[in-house]
């Protein structure tokens, strides 16, 4: 193999492995090498239709998933330039690159607007609909090492993009490098979290991966729900990051000890990834006293504990900790932004190890790297195999084979950016005796004084981040050394703060101005590094220092007005009656504050009286509100299924036959139908489920889930009788029924994750979208609920009508009023669905059925 396309090719050798996991919060959907050598074929016969073919260029604008990926390796495949572009990147961006590369195609999401850039377009979520009929692309194209393979844009920039032209030689071979470097042994499973436009996740969490034949696990949002989802369901073996994911990661955990302190009473800790966690104790590693009652000072000793032991049995200290990672995480990856040692020092207390590396995109990316095997805190690791690297006045300069030739179109960038054939890596660093390299920042952000003594902001910027009000900071040069502080909320003395940062620091470093930013962050690159000349420009065109002020209210303001679509909402706004908030708009603006704030909610915070200062105090407390919803998945299991059709076949169905008389009509439909599906039907009368399992084949009926509506169970303070009589209806209907409870008003997104957990276990689910009973015997509207869950979960859609069961027992009767009585169930030919909006899908589910 010599190039990105015979990697490609290699695919279809691995047949039945799995290659790409996609984690949407409510289902799990799963391709192996074989399914996505056949996707890639499928879209190079998409390109050559479109008449695209080798050395043209194709953009992809979107944010990550296997779709994203299959376009990219189809693109490699058949020598089509790739030009990626971060999917928060604006549509002016989007146009100037454009501008330069002349595109014949945009890949993008559907969920961004492309404003006026005039280019044929294609839809990232339409590809499984618009080309599963596509015929497999079988012929090859001559693919040539030193031919382009992508052209990608580097962040930074402040007038004309700068486009890093890489070839099939400069990726392929770091490829080889950090695979012989690095030495991948085992099952191997990648979460990924960089943007795929980044080269840093395309070469070590797409390429190396594939060249390995391991598997990539993709999540829909970055959410701490996801992340722990992933991390708890899926075999991870590596998680790719930027220092700024680990410092979240930490603050959370920190956050979660103060809520410990403040709440003695609850029996678990929640954890880093708002999972139930408590470190072990220091009396269950070596007999430490537990009489502290400060839970901080508890960890604070069991970290210096950890710090006297051997790293590799740091890990049973933290046990708890690791095994919410799953048992086969073995280490994090880490670059794209410096890694400051003190950050690194914590999670090597902790027993992980972090394998920093480092490079650029225009290194194809990696230039060095630590191993499992051969690693130092503080050290970015040594060079690869093939690399030179050499220090010259203080800068890293590298050649190589994989140092690319050239930016695109500019050849005087290109100019200054190499010297005597050195790559002039912008970057300041030394090596130690043993070869392995230490940075020391960029050449371009170190600040010369007058009196010629060197300043590197990310010294000060590491004091700064030390102070426990100060979330984060950027140091950069405006005439004096100024100091940028995004502060936590709450109050805080800036003043205050500074003094104690100035007397930690020498004399030639002291801090001279200071300001706080006016936002919720700073402006960062897709690796979350902090686009220092948006600060300065910021700061250039706004003369005076900015006060404190709390920014996650105009935030979570805009957030809402967005979601509803309007200019404004103020503080006093009330969500319901002011904003008409329906049912649909609570999901996704909860689903969106999860990820803005990084905080789990739930809807049952948002009713007729909530107002958004509300929402605001939940904010400013990091509250958890999750509705608790009991999810049984024994139920699910074998044995318990045998159970439930042993006695359904024994005890229910024999008695319920004396009052009623079946006829069974469509069978046939579903007869050839693989499952898992949603079965969709009127509601008559209490019996219906039990008349349905009789209806159905038993290859349906043995693995099947009966939607229960959530608020029928709810428990009713002081109505003893009621609770216990509630108690065992729910105890018969999930065991012998295999029912789950199914939330109408609060809970949705936790129901909508357990219908994606029933079906990703391989369980049909039955639903009744009309949310309750008939009262004359006449359909109510479906509601749109079964249109968001047809939409998420992307199964076939069996319609079913029921007839007869409203005259034999309905809402207004005790008993049944007949024995023997003629009832009637017809199954329609199952419905699929793939791009239609939530309420067309239900809109026509209902009328299938009224139909019927």
């Amino acid at each position: 193999m010599q190039t990105l396309a015979d990697v490609v090719w290699e695919m279809k050798h691995f047949s039945e492995k799995e290659c790409f996991s996609y984690k949407t919060g409510y289902r799990t959907f799963r391709m192996n090498y074989h399914e996505a050598s056949l996707w890639i074929g499928k879209i190079a016969s998409f390109f050559a239709k479109k008449n695209i073919t080798q050395h043209d260029k194709v953009i992809l604008w979107g944010p990550n998933s296997p779709w994203w990926s299959l376009c990219l390796l189809a693109c490699l495949r058949e020598g089509i330039i790739a030009v990626p572009i971060d999917a928060n990147s604006n549509q002016e961006l989007v146009g100037k690159i454009q501008q330069q590369v002349h595109a014949k195609l945009i890949v993008r999401t559907k969920f961004k607007d492309a404003g006026n850039i005039n280019i044929p377009t294609f839809f990232l979520e339409d590809i499984e609909h618009e080309l599963k009929d596509f015929s497999v692309k079988k012929s090859k194209n001559f693919v040539k090492p030193r031919d382009i393979a992508e052209i990608v844009y580097t962040s930074g920039t402040t007038g004309t993009p700068k486009g890093v032209v890489l070839t099939h030689e400069n990726i392929f071979s770091n490829i080889i490098m950090v695979q012989d470097h690095f030495q991948m042994r085992g099952k191997t499973c990648f979460l990924s979290l960089l943007p795929l436009s980044h080269l840093f996740e395309q070469n070590i969490g797409l390429f190396l991966p594939i060249y390995n034949d391991a598997s990539i696990v993709y999540l829909k949002t970055l959410s701490n729900r996801l992340i722990m989802q992933a991390c708890a369901t899926e075999p991870i073996t590596n998680m790719i990051v930027v220092p700024r994911i680990l410092e979240l990661f930490k603050n959370n955990l920190y956050q979660k000890i103060k809520e410990k302190n403040k709440n003695p009473n609850r029996s678990k800790l929640r954890g880093i990834f708002n999972l139930n966690w408590e470190p072990i104790m220091p009396q269950q590693a070596a007999g430490y006293s537990t009489q502290l009652r400060n839970k901080e000072e508890k960890f604070q000793k069991l970290l210096r504990y950890a710090r006297s032991l051997p790293f590799s049995l740091r890990k049973y200290v933290f046990f708890s900790l690791h095994k919410k990672f799953g048992r086969h995480f073995k280490f994090f990856i880490i670059g794209g932004a410096p890694f400051e040692k003190d950050l690194e020092e914590f999670w090597n207390t902790l027993g992980f190890q972090v394998m920093q590396g480092y490079g650029l995109t225009e290194t194809s990316p990696v230039l060095t790297c630590n191993v499992p095997t051969d690693w130092k805190v503080g050290s970015v690791g040594k060079v690869l195999d093939h690399v030179q690297i050499t220090i010259k006045n203080g800068e890293v300069f590298a050649k190589g084979p994989n140092i690319f030739s050239g930016y695109y179109k500019n050849p005087e960038k290109t100019k200054e950016t190499f010297e005597q054939g050195w790559f002039k890596t912008g970057d300041m660093g030394e090596l130690d005796n043993s070869g392995f390299l230490f940075l020391k920042g960029r050449k371009k952000d170190m600040i010369v004084l007058p009196d010629g003594m060197n300043v590197y902001p990310e010294d000060i910027e590491a004091e700064l981040n030390k102070e426990e009000e100060v979330k984060d900071s950027c140091v950069i040069w405006l005439g004096k050394i100024h100091a940028v502080v995004l502060l936590k909320p709450g109050k805080a003395d800036l003043n205050k703060i500074i003094g104690h940062v100035n007397s930690r620091l020498q004399s030639h470093q002291q801090i001279q101005e200071w300001s706080t930013w006016h936002d919720t962050d700073f402006p960062r690159t897709p690796t979350l590094k902090i686009r220092k000349f948006k600060v300065l420009e910021y700061l250039q065109s706004h003369k005076t220092s900015q006060k404190i002020r709390t920014t996650e209210a105009t935030k979570l303001q805009e957030l809402i007005a967005d979601v509803c679509n309007v200019a404004l909402v103020k503080q006093s706004t009330n969500l319901v009656r002011d904003l008409s908030l329906s049912s649909l708009d609570r999901v996704e603006l909860i689903g969106r504050m999860e990820d803005a704030f990084g905080i789990e909610l739930d809807e049952s915070i948002i009713d007729q009286k909530t107002k958004v200062e509300d929402l605001q105090k939940i904010i400013d407390t990091k509250s958890q509100l999750v509705s608790k919803m009991r999810f049984r998945t024994f139920v699910y299991q074998s044995w318990c299924s045998a159970l439930r059709s042993g006695a359904q076949l024994i005890l229910f169905f024999p008695f319920f036959r004396i009052f009623m008389r079946k006829k069974v009509i469509g069978k046939d439909n579903i007869m050839d139908v693989k499952g898992p599906v949603i079965f969709v039907a009127n509601h008559e009368s209490y019996l219906d489920p039990i008349l349905l399992l009789k209806a159905l084949p038993f290859k349906f009926r043995k693995s099947i889930a009966l939607a229960a509506w959530k608020e029928f169970f709810d428990y009713k303070k002081g109505r003893i009788f009621h609770n216990l009589l509630k108690g065992l209806i729910y105890h018969v209907s999930t065991i012998f029924f295999g029912a789950y409870l199914f939330a109408q008003t609060t809970g949705i997104l936790k129901s909508l994750e357990n219908t994606g957990r029933l079906l990703d276990l391989g369980e049909s689910v039955l639903i009744f979208p009309e949310g309750r009973r008939s009262v004359d015997g006449k359909m109510f509207p479906f509601k749109n609920g079964i249109g968001m869950l047809v939409q998420e979960m992307k199964v076939p859609v069996v319609p079913i009508k029921i007839a007869g069961m409203y005259e034999l027992y309905n809402i207004h009767d005790r008993f049944p009023k007949h024995f023997n009585y003629p009832v009637t169930v017809k199954f329609g030919k199952p419905l699929y669905f793939d791009s239609e909006s939530i309420p067309s899908i239900s809109k026509k589910i209902e009328k299938v059925v009224r139909g019927m």
